[in-house]
């Protein structure tokens, strides 16, 4: 090994490169991502961004502009950053915030109808995989509903339980 830090206090997830520059986002167990620059010969923490209130799983950043990332976690939710927000600061900002992303239905079995059951929300809400399609676009996938999800970050997104006229997400189901 030629180079190593201890980065986070539990597991590390995933980790996604800044795409010009010498820098990664890592994704953790112990509720945080963390920005590292690993250039001039060795890795430096430079910001820690909380906003997750569960595990993080997976992080992305987008093509065009690398100070952007989103980070997915085990609450169901996905949280954009820009790096550059509050530079001052070890401690970064969240930008944008899409609640309950995705939300789990389990089926459980009924006492007259073995085969069927009614859906309930499962506690299984974890966002599990991100990808920037392009600035304004961001897809996501979830461990608990097997949904694939296409969201349009130019619109005003909501909650999904809620009704919200401008929303706009696609889902690509099983």
């Amino acid at each position: 090994m030629k180079y190593g830090i201890h980065a986070h206090n539990n597991a590390i997830f995933d980790l996604a490169w800044m795409f010009d520059q010498m820098k990664l986002v890592t994704a953790s167990g112990d509720h945080t991502s963390k920005l590292y620059n690993v250039g001039n010969g060795d890795i430096r923490g430079e910001r820690v961004f909380c906003g997750h209130t569960r595990s993080v799983k997976t992080v992305a950043f987008r093509k065009d502009d690398s100070s952007i990332f989103a980070s997915g976690g085990r609450d169901g939710n996905i949280i954009l950053w820009d790096t550059r927000t509050n530079i001052s600061s070890f401690i970064g900002k969240a930008d944008r915030t899409i609640s309950n992303s995705h939300t789990a239905k389990s089926f459980t079995p009924s006492k007259s109808r073995k085969k069927f059951g009614t859906p309930t929300t499962s506690g299984i809400k974890s966002v599990t995989g991100l990808v920037f399609q392009d600035s304004n676009t961001l897809i996501s996938c979830g461990a608990g509903d097997g949904i694939i999800k296409i969201w349009d970050l130019r619109k005003k997104l909501c909650n999904i339980q809620e009704r919200c006229g401008t929303k706009k997400f696609y889902t690509i189901s099983r």
